[in-house]
Parts: C-alpha cells; sequence; structure tokens
C-alpha cells in the first residue's frame, strides 16, 4: 500500500499573505503615530486641533491643560493646549484658530516641564468669496481613535478570505480527501484494539474459547481486508503468508483455526486461555507495527 505523502502548504500563498499583512500593520502604525489635524483641511478662521501622538507613559498622569499664558504668534490664536500621558498612549492636543494661509510653524510649546518645538500646519487658501461661504467638512473618520484600526482590520480580514478561499479551491480537495484518508485509518486501528482489549476481558472472565476464537479470526480478516484494500476474508492462511508483515500471518492463522477447531475434530489442538492470550498478543504486536506505518 503506497504511504501518503506529508502536505506541505504552499510557500507562495504564505508569501503573498505576509505582505498584505505587514501592508496593513504598516498603514496602521503610521496612521496612529503621525502628527494630524482636525478637520484634516484647515481654512483660515477655522477653530481647528492639532494632535500629535506620544509615546506611551509608564503610568498614568492627570491630564495638564493650559488656557492662560498660551504662545503668542503673529497669525494664530492659541485657545488651549492639553497634555496627557497614559499607559497605553499620549497625545499633545492644541486647539488653535489660523488666519493666514500656507505652510506656518508653531512657536515652542512648553507644558508640563515639556517642550515641542519645529511643530507646523498648513492652511489652506482662502474660501472663494463669490460662492456662498460653507464650513469646511468635517474631519476625517480616520481622525478618531481607533477606526483606522477597525477599517484597515476589516480590509486584512477580506484579503485573508479572498487568498483563504482561492487556496481553498486550488488545494481543499486533495486536503479534504488527505484528512478522510487519515480518519479512516485511525477509527481501523481503534476498532481493533478495542476488538483485542474486548477479547482479552472476555478470556479472563471465562468466556468460551472458540466464541473468542471465532470471533478473533473475523475481525481480524475484516481489519486485513481494509488494510490491504483486498478481500481477506476468504483467503486461506497460506495465502494471508504470502501478504508479508511483522509475524507469520500463515502461522498465526493455522493455529488459529486450529484452536478454532479442536472440537469435536479429534486431530484438533485443544486451546487453552494461555493460548488465547498469546494470539492476542501477537494481534497486538502486529498492529502496533502498522499503525507505526503511518506515523
Amino acid at each position: 500500500m503506497n504511504k501518503l505523502k506529508p502536505h506541505r502548504p504552499q510557500r507562495k500563498f504564505f508569501f503573498i499573505f505576509a505582505l498584505s499583512a505587514l501592508f496593513v500593520v504598516n498603514n496602521i502604525y503610521a496612521q496612529q503615530n503621525s502628527p494630524y489635524t482636525i478637520p484634516r483641511q484647515i481654512f483660515i478662521g477655522d477653530y481647528a486641533i492639532l494632535i500629535i501622538p506620544l509615546p506611551a507613559s509608564t503610568e498614568n498622569h492627570p491630564d495638564i491643560t493650559i488656557t492662560t499664558g498660551l504662545p503668542a504668534h503673529d497669525n494664530i490664536d492659541f485657545h488651549k493646549i492639553i497634555l496627557e500621558r497614559r499607559i497605553n498612549t499620549g497625545r499633545l492636543i492644541i486647539e488653535f484658530t489660523a488666519f493666514t494661509t500656507g505652510e506656518i510653524e508653531l512657536p515652542l510649546i512648553e507644558i508640563g516641564g515639556y517642550y515641542f518645538p519645529d511643530l507646523i500646519i498648513n492652511v489652506d487658501s482662502i474660501i472663494d468669496r463669490r460662492n456662498a461661504i460653507t464650513l469646511s467638512s468635517p474631519a476625517s473618520s480616520l481622525a478618531m481613535p481607533g477606526t483606522a484600526f477597525m477599517l484597515y482590520g476589516t480590509m486584512a480580514a477580506i484579503i485573508f478570505l479572498l487568498l483563504a478561499s482561492f487556496w481553498f479551491i486550488v488545494k481543499g480537495k486533495k486536503l479534504i480527501a488527505l484528512w478522510k484518508e487519515k480518519w479512516n485509518r485511525w477509527r481501523m486501528f481503534t476498532n481493533i484494539r478495542q476488538t483485542e482489549r474486548r477479547l482479552y476481558k472476555a478470556c479472563l472472565k471465562g468466556v468460551e474459547t472458540r466464541t473468542i476464537l471465532n470471533k478473533l479470526s473475523d475481525e481480524f480478516r475484516n481489519f486485513l481486508s481494509l488494510l490491504l484494500n483486498q478481500n481477506c476474508r476468504a483467503m486461506t492462511a497460506r495465502e494471508l503468508g504470502k501478504i508479508g508483515s511483522n509475524i507469520d500471518l500463515a502461522d498465526y492463522f493455522t493455529l488459529l483455526d486450529s484452536y478454532r477447531f479442536s472440537a469435536p475434530n479429534p486431530s484438533g489442538i485443544s486451546a487453552s486461555k494461555e493460548n488465547v492470550i498469546q494470539l492476542l498478543k501477537d494481534l497486538r504486536i502486529f498492529i502496533d507495527a502498522q499503525e507505526g506505518k503511518f506515523k
């Protein structure tokens, strides 16, 4: 009987999945650790918020809020500055209104003994006065904490499902067939082991030896038929000996049949309890050896 080859996952599939996962993680990391403004697009006169992610602290600290003594700038009015320092995250929040366009460098921010230099914001051109003045669009959903993780996590899940579906279409049938064969083989060996233990207990309880031997012959032949994928039920002891195994099946079944038909045939051999136990031990040795071939 051919021995099954171990199943090896396709490296290409896992390589593609690893690249996809890396892309998603990089996007999440960049989104969560880069400064951003609310709203994303700032116009002159807009009330805006600049949020700067900071490294997590070793312990939670009370928030520090400054509403007086704010930094001075010719083109920016500062309304409030908040410093958050927590175990899981930290943020510097600056609420302001800008009155000029372009790239504006903020003055040095000092709060709670920490200094934040070289902060820059971008303010877009003034709204076209020929059109009705409207407020700027609301902040992008990505500005909300956790939204980026949910969005990119969903994208990663969809990519994984698509790749898994493609892999299952290509390799799924072979894998199912492999699992089915392993399951049938496991059930076959489990059944014969249970039979051996059941007959051993029956022998110790004093059940008639012929009954045990008849059951042993039937179950062993059924097991060989499943194991070798050929009909062993009608084979003679000599034919079974040609199969080849770790025990001489010809001698085994010859002795087994002699015990089975010992009475009333005078030429038969009388079977004792010890003889039956030895036959069961030989069966156990055969099962262990055959099962070891599949491990």
